[in-house]
């Protein structure tokens, strides 16, 4: 499914990233954490270097995390960590709850 143009421009106005916001709903949604290979399908671009930039920044601010060992690195999921910042994705994508909230 291509990606909500509405979840791009958000992304784009609040965090100068077009996917950062698209991937976030991705990973909240997800009850099991995602690799690589699936957050590009799940976003619906046709190369994951369009997702890349927005998934190192999840990771630099500590929002993902990815496992350590096992797989090549685009098996590798990215898990989610606690934190409030997943609050505020619920609250721009425009919802009162969300699936994988805590």
């Amino acid at each position: 499914m291509p990606v909500d143009a509405r979840l791009k421009s958000i992304s784009k106005d609040v965090f100068g990233v077009d996917y950062l916001l698209p991937v976030a709903v991705e990973i909240l949604d997800s009850p099991e954490p995602l690799s690589l290979t699936q957050l590009t399908s799940k976003v619906g671009v046709s190369s994951s270097s369009s997702i890349q930039g927005a998934l190192a920044r999840l990771e630099a601010g500590g929002f993902v995390r990815r496992a350590l060992e096992g797989g090549s690195d685009r098996a590798k999921p990215y898990h989610r960590v606690d934190s409030a910042f997943w609050s505020l994705v619920q609250e721009l994508c425009g919802r009162t709850s969300a699936p994988g909230l805590f």
